[in-house]
């Protein structure tokens, strides 16, 4: 990795979920820029901070959901985003708009760690 940690901004609904993301991409040497739970939330603060990556739910609180917003940032920045879900038929949706890569829930660490490393890496993981 390089010098600087790289900065990952997740967006997660559930809050337990959100802080074991965060918890283990701190202890693996990444910071997490911001916690945000909706797509509106998503796009504003990934334009105003591009983070190093979004961590993006499917799922989520308010109108938009993580693929609309993902277009919505992909529209305006060269953000990767690695899509995290629990709904396997998402997938198709969710490819339309060019993710690093997908990872399904219930996840492990080293699952979670790997996915993320290669995204940032610039890798496009496919489900």
């Amino acid at each position: 990795m390089a010098d600087a940690a790289a900065r990952v901004l997740i967006v997660e609904d559930e809050d337990e979920i959100a802080q074991l993301i965060k918890i283990i991409l701190v202890n693996h040497g990444l910071v997490v820029s911001s916690i945000v739970t909706t797509g509106e939330d998503a796009v504003e603060t990934a334009l105003a901070t591009h983070p190093d990556l979004v961590l993006m739910d499917i799922k989520l609180r308010g109108k938009m959901d993580g693929i609309m917003a993902a277009e919505t940032i992909k529209k305006s920045a060269d953000i990767p985003i690695l899509f995290i879900s629990a709904f396997s038929h998402t997938i198709g949706r969710a490819i339309t708009t060019k993710p690093s890569g997908y990872l399904r829930k219930p996840f492990t660490r080293e699952g979670l760690i790997r996915k993320v490393e290669m995204a940032l890496a610039g890798y496009v993981i496919h489900p």
